[in-house]
């Protein structure tokens, strides 16, 4: 499960971004933390960043103070929404931000189903919330989440199931060059995943 974290000054961008999908049926509200439980499941971008910003003491002085997270499991999962509300939490509360107001958004808009985080990165005092090796800590808690859950890895090559059949390698001189480089990268790219362009890269060559 790959972990991609953000900061932002805008809480009404990042909130807009999120509640788009849901309006496009391509997102859907999964879980809401420390903000007005909604009784019919029906929750507005207005009336979320309405009540975040009510938490937000007037004399804060960190710029961003927007968390912005999505959690991506490995692309041949498939998680319920009772699992992925539970990972939500645990990932929360071991960053740091259990006690923070948070809403969870499932994304379905491409193939492999993903989670967006939004929470504030002040407590109610004004406070921010400690981000030091926010990413390394982000990455063990991951770890522990796939070992706890059974979770397929996500973070290192690993050849996948029903894919396409190997093309040749590009020729130059059989024309239609993008066409046979697209097919390539399509091929490596449903065979494997990677840490990063390099390790990719490695495998085109």
């Amino acid at each position: 499960m790959i972990a991609k974290i953000s900061s932002s000054n805008s809480l009404a961008a990042t909130l807009g971004y999120n509640f788009k999908k849901v309006e496009k049926h391509e997102a859907s509200v999964l879980l809401v933390q420390g903000l007005f439980q909604a009784e019919n499941g029906i929750y507005s971008r207005s009336q979320v960043l309405a009540d975040m910003l009510q938490t937000i003491p007037p004399r804060c002085h960190t710029k961003k103070a927007v968390f912005h997270c999505s959690l991506n499991p490995h692309p041949d999962e498939k998680l319920s929404d009772e699992a992925l509300s539970q990972i939500a939490r645990e990932y929360m509360g071991a960053l740091g931000y259990g006690g923070q107001p948070y809403i969870v958004f499932r994304h379905n808009d491409i193939p492999r189903e993903h989670i967006h985080i939004v929470s504030l990165r002040v407590d109610s005092e004004g406070r921010k919330i400690g981000d030091r090796f926010e990413r390394r800590r982000s990455k063990r808690i991951t770890d522990a989440l796939e070992r706890k859950y059974g979770l397929i890895p996500s973070g290192h090559s690993q050849k996948k199931k029903n894919v396409s059949a190997q093309p040749s390698a590009v020729d130059i001189d059989a024309g239609d060059i993008k066409r046979q480089v697209a097919a390539a990268v399509q091929y490596v790219l449903g065979r494997y995943a990677f840490q990063s362009v390099g390790e990719m890269n490695l495998l085109l060559t």
